[in-house]
Protein backbone atom coordinates (compact mmCIF):
# COMPACT_ATOMS: atom_id res chain seq x y z
CA UNK A 1 0.00 0.00 0.00
CA UNK A 2 1.23 3.46 -0.86
CA UNK A 3 2.23 5.49 2.17
CA UNK A 4 -0.30 8.09 3.24
CA UNK A 5 0.92 11.62 2.56
CA UNK A 6 -0.54 14.88 3.80
CA UNK A 7 -3.68 16.04 2.06
CA UNK A 8 -6.80 14.23 0.82
CA UNK A 9 -6.80 11.37 -1.70
CA UNK A 10 -6.22 12.46 -5.29
CA UNK A 11 -6.50 10.76 -8.69
CA UNK A 12 -4.16 11.55 -11.59
CA UNK A 13 -5.75 11.93 -15.03
CA UNK A 14 -3.80 10.48 -17.95
CA UNK A 15 -4.88 11.48 -21.49
CA UNK A 16 -5.16 8.73 -24.09
CA UNK A 17 -5.09 8.73 -27.86
CA UNK A 18 -8.69 8.54 -29.02
CA UNK A 19 -8.75 5.99 -31.83
CA UNK A 20 -11.47 4.10 -33.64
CA UNK A 21 -10.71 0.39 -33.52
CA UNK A 22 -12.35 -2.36 -35.55
CA UNK A 23 -12.35 -5.54 -33.45
CA UNK A 24 -13.76 -9.05 -33.66
CA UNK A 25 -15.74 -10.90 -31.00
CA UNK A 26 -13.49 -13.85 -30.16
CA UNK A 27 -15.51 -15.15 -27.20
CA UNK A 28 -18.86 -14.44 -25.55
CA UNK A 29 -20.37 -16.19 -22.53
CA UNK A 30 -22.78 -15.53 -19.65
CA UNK A 31 -21.59 -14.37 -16.23
CA UNK A 32 -23.42 -14.39 -12.89
CA UNK A 33 -25.76 -11.49 -12.17
CA UNK A 34 -27.25 -11.25 -15.67
CA UNK A 35 -24.10 -10.18 -17.52
CA UNK A 36 -22.50 -11.42 -20.74
CA UNK A 37 -18.74 -11.09 -21.22
CA UNK A 38 -17.75 -10.18 -24.78
CA UNK A 39 -14.03 -10.57 -25.53
CA UNK A 40 -12.63 -8.61 -28.47
CA UNK A 41 -9.39 -9.11 -30.39
CA UNK A 42 -7.73 -7.82 -33.54
CA UNK A 43 -4.71 -5.94 -34.89
CA UNK A 44 -6.35 -2.60 -34.09
CA UNK A 45 -5.83 -3.30 -30.38
CA UNK A 46 -2.20 -2.29 -30.74
CA UNK A 47 -1.49 0.64 -28.43
CA UNK A 48 -4.68 0.25 -26.41
CA UNK A 49 -4.25 1.39 -22.79
CA UNK A 50 -6.72 1.54 -19.93
CA UNK A 51 -5.40 1.79 -16.38
CA UNK A 52 -8.17 3.61 -14.52
CA UNK A 53 -10.91 1.60 -12.76
CA UNK A 54 -13.63 3.87 -14.16
CA UNK A 55 -12.37 4.16 -17.75
CA UNK A 56 -15.05 3.81 -20.40
CA UNK A 57 -15.14 3.12 -24.13
CA UNK A 58 -17.82 3.63 -26.72
CA UNK A 59 -18.92 0.29 -28.18
CA UNK A 60 -20.70 0.44 -31.56
CA UNK A 61 -22.34 -2.68 -32.95
CA UNK A 62 -23.24 -3.15 -36.59
CA UNK A 63 -26.96 -2.37 -36.41
CA UNK A 64 -26.51 0.90 -34.49
CA UNK A 65 -24.90 3.05 -37.20
CA UNK A 66 -22.57 5.39 -35.34
CA UNK A 67 -24.62 5.40 -32.15
CA UNK A 68 -23.05 3.32 -29.42
CA UNK A 69 -23.07 2.78 -25.66
CA UNK A 70 -20.33 3.37 -23.12
CA UNK A 71 -18.92 0.42 -21.19
CA UNK A 72 -16.01 -0.26 -18.87
CA UNK A 73 -13.17 -2.04 -20.71
CA UNK A 74 -11.45 -4.97 -19.02
CA UNK A 75 -7.91 -5.30 -20.39
CA UNK A 76 -6.65 -8.85 -21.04
CA UNK A 77 -3.50 -10.20 -22.68
CA UNK A 78 -4.03 -9.54 -26.38
CA UNK A 79 -7.69 -8.66 -25.89
CA UNK A 80 -10.21 -6.46 -24.13
CA UNK A 81 -13.54 -7.50 -22.66
CA UNK A 82 -16.82 -5.74 -21.96
CA UNK A 83 -19.24 -7.15 -19.40
CA UNK A 84 -22.69 -6.17 -20.67
CA UNK A 85 -25.74 -6.21 -18.43
CA UNK A 86 -28.53 -8.00 -20.30
CA UNK A 87 -31.95 -6.66 -19.39
CA UNK A 88 -34.00 -7.41 -22.49
CA UNK A 89 -34.07 -3.81 -23.71
CA UNK A 90 -31.67 -1.93 -25.94
CA UNK A 91 -29.75 -2.98 -29.02
CA UNK A 92 -26.48 -3.82 -27.27
CA UNK A 93 -28.20 -5.91 -24.60
CA UNK A 94 -30.07 -7.93 -27.23
CA UNK A 95 -26.88 -8.28 -29.26
CA UNK A 96 -24.90 -9.58 -26.28
CA UNK A 97 -27.64 -12.06 -25.34
CA UNK A 98 -27.17 -13.93 -28.61
CA UNK A 99 -23.45 -14.47 -27.83
CA UNK A 100 -22.26 -12.85 -31.08
CA UNK A 101 -18.97 -14.67 -31.65
CA UNK A 102 -17.42 -13.61 -34.95
CA UNK A 103 -19.14 -10.22 -35.18
CA UNK A 104 -17.10 -7.12 -35.93
CA UNK A 105 -17.61 -4.05 -33.73
CA UNK A 106 -16.07 -0.61 -33.37
CA UNK A 107 -14.54 0.65 -30.14
CA UNK A 108 -13.55 4.23 -29.34
CA UNK A 109 -11.73 5.29 -26.21
CA UNK A 110 -10.95 5.66 -23.49
CA UNK A 111 -10.28 9.39 -23.84
CA UNK A 112 -8.37 9.34 -20.56
CA UNK A 113 -7.66 7.24 -17.49
CA UNK A 114 -8.53 8.52 -14.03
CA UNK A 115 -6.05 6.54 -11.99
CA UNK A 116 -6.40 4.74 -8.68
CA UNK A 117 -6.28 7.34 -5.87
CA UNK A 118 -3.12 8.25 -3.99
CA UNK A 119 -3.01 9.10 -0.27
CA UNK A 120 -5.74 6.53 0.37
CA UNK A 121 -6.13 4.21 3.34
CA UNK A 122 -9.85 3.45 3.00
CA UNK A 123 -12.05 2.92 -0.06
CA UNK A 124 -15.82 3.16 -0.13
CA UNK A 125 -17.27 1.81 -3.39
CA UNK A 126 -20.97 2.12 -4.27
CA UNK A 127 -22.92 0.96 -7.28
CA UNK A 128 -25.99 -0.60 -8.81
CA UNK A 129 -25.74 -3.28 -11.51
CA UNK A 130 -24.77 -0.79 -14.23
CA UNK A 131 -21.67 0.07 -12.19
CA UNK A 132 -20.64 -3.47 -11.24
CA UNK A 133 -17.98 -3.79 -14.01
CA UNK A 134 -16.05 -0.72 -12.76
CA UNK A 135 -16.51 -2.00 -9.21
CA UNK A 136 -14.82 -5.19 -10.38
CA UNK A 137 -11.90 -3.17 -11.73
CA UNK A 138 -11.60 -1.25 -8.46
CA UNK A 139 -11.45 -4.51 -6.51
CA UNK A 140 -8.94 -6.20 -8.84
CA UNK A 141 -6.54 -3.25 -8.98
CA UNK A 142 -3.02 -4.50 -8.08
CA UNK A 143 -2.38 -1.68 -5.59
CA UNK A 144 -5.76 -2.01 -3.86
CA UNK A 145 -4.71 -3.43 -0.50
CA UNK A 146 -6.40 -1.03 1.91
CA UNK A 147 -9.62 -1.42 3.90
CA UNK A 148 -12.55 -1.41 1.50
CA UNK A 149 -16.30 -1.14 2.00
CA UNK A 150 -18.57 -2.03 -0.93
CA UNK A 151 -22.28 -1.15 -1.06
CA UNK A 152 -24.31 -2.91 -3.75
CA UNK A 153 -27.50 -1.04 -4.61
CA UNK A 154 -30.02 -3.54 -5.92
CA UNK A 155 -29.83 -7.00 -7.54
CA UNK A 156 -27.09 -8.69 -9.57
CA UNK A 157 -24.44 -8.79 -6.87
CA UNK A 158 -23.45 -12.37 -7.73
CA UNK A 159 -21.42 -10.79 -10.56
CA UNK A 160 -18.86 -9.79 -7.91
CA UNK A 161 -18.03 -13.26 -6.62
CA UNK A 162 -14.77 -12.56 -4.77
CA UNK A 163 -16.11 -11.31 -1.43
CA UNK A 164 -12.93 -11.79 0.61
CA UNK A 165 -11.24 -8.60 -0.61
CA UNK A 166 -13.74 -6.21 0.99
CA UNK A 167 -16.68 -5.82 3.37
CA UNK A 168 -19.86 -6.08 1.31
CA UNK A 169 -23.28 -4.63 2.10
CA UNK A 170 -26.30 -5.21 -0.12
CA UNK A 171 -29.41 -3.03 0.00
CA UNK A 172 -32.59 -3.10 -2.12
CA UNK A 173 -32.70 -0.62 -4.98
CA UNK A 174 -34.38 2.62 -3.91
CA UNK A 175 -34.86 5.34 -6.53
CA UNK A 176 -35.11 8.01 -3.80
CA UNK A 177 -31.56 7.24 -2.69
CA UNK A 178 -32.48 7.46 1.00
CA UNK A 179 -31.59 3.86 1.87
CA UNK A 180 -28.28 4.27 0.08
CA UNK A 181 -27.50 7.48 1.94
CA UNK A 182 -28.42 5.91 5.29
CA UNK A 183 -26.07 2.99 4.59
CA UNK A 184 -23.12 5.22 3.69
CA UNK A 185 -23.71 7.50 6.67
CA UNK A 186 -23.31 4.48 8.95
CA UNK A 187 -19.69 4.03 7.82
CA UNK A 188 -16.72 5.62 9.56
CA UNK A 189 -14.61 7.87 7.34
CA UNK A 190 -11.00 8.85 7.94
CA UNK A 191 -8.80 11.53 6.39
CA UNK A 192 -7.66 8.87 3.89
CA UNK A 193 -11.16 7.80 2.76
CA UNK A 194 -11.98 7.97 -0.93
CA UNK A 195 -15.58 7.35 -2.07
CA UNK A 196 -16.59 6.32 -5.57
CA UNK A 197 -20.23 5.79 -6.49
CA UNK A 198 -21.87 4.95 -9.81
CA UNK A 199 -25.35 4.05 -10.97
CA UNK A 200 -28.79 5.55 -11.48
CA UNK A 201 -28.33 9.32 -11.48
CA UNK A 202 -31.37 10.40 -9.48
CA UNK A 203 -30.75 7.90 -6.69
CA UNK A 204 -27.22 9.23 -6.24
CA UNK A 205 -28.13 12.90 -5.79
CA UNK A 206 -28.78 12.76 -2.00
CA UNK A 207 -25.53 10.82 -1.50
CA UNK A 208 -23.50 13.26 -3.56
CA UNK A 209 -24.90 16.26 -1.71
CA UNK A 210 -23.96 14.69 1.62
CA UNK A 211 -20.51 13.56 0.46
CA UNK A 212 -19.57 17.04 -0.72
CA UNK A 213 -19.30 18.14 2.92
CA UNK A 214 -18.58 14.80 4.61
CA UNK A 215 -15.96 12.92 2.55
CA UNK A 216 -12.29 13.91 2.15
CA UNK A 217 -12.49 13.03 -1.56
CA UNK A 218 -15.13 11.50 -3.79
CA UNK A 219 -16.42 10.98 -7.33
CA UNK A 220 -20.05 10.19 -8.18
CA UNK A 221 -20.96 9.08 -11.72
CA UNK A 222 -24.48 8.85 -13.13
CA UNK A 223 -24.43 5.82 -15.45
CA UNK A 224 -28.13 5.89 -16.34
CA UNK A 225 -31.38 7.60 -15.39
CA UNK A 226 -34.71 5.93 -14.88
CA UNK A 227 -37.17 6.88 -17.62
CA UNK A 228 -34.51 8.48 -19.82
CA UNK A 229 -33.25 6.54 -22.85
CA UNK A 230 -29.68 7.08 -24.06
CA UNK A 231 -28.74 9.48 -21.26
CA UNK A 232 -25.60 11.47 -22.01
CA UNK A 233 -23.03 10.19 -19.51
CA UNK A 234 -21.52 13.70 -19.45
CA UNK A 235 -24.81 15.25 -18.31
CA UNK A 236 -24.77 16.82 -14.82
CA UNK A 237 -25.78 14.41 -12.08
CA UNK A 238 -27.55 17.11 -10.08
CA UNK A 239 -28.99 19.99 -12.17
CA UNK A 240 -29.33 22.14 -9.02
CA UNK A 241 -25.58 22.19 -8.40
CA UNK A 242 -22.65 23.48 -10.42
CA UNK A 243 -20.58 20.50 -11.61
Amino acid sequence: MTGIASGPPTRAKIPRELRRRSLRVAEAYPLPGGFVRVILTGPDLEGFESTGPTDHCKLVINDEGEHGRHYTPIPMPGAIAFDILTHGAGAVSRWAERLPIGDTVRVMGPRSSLEFPNNTSHLVLVGDAAAFPPLGRWLSHPSRTMRTDVVLHGPGGSYLEDREVATFREIPFDITGQALLDCIRSLTFTSGTYVWAGGEASSLIPLRRWLRTSAPAMKVDGYWKQGVADRDHHAPLDPEENE
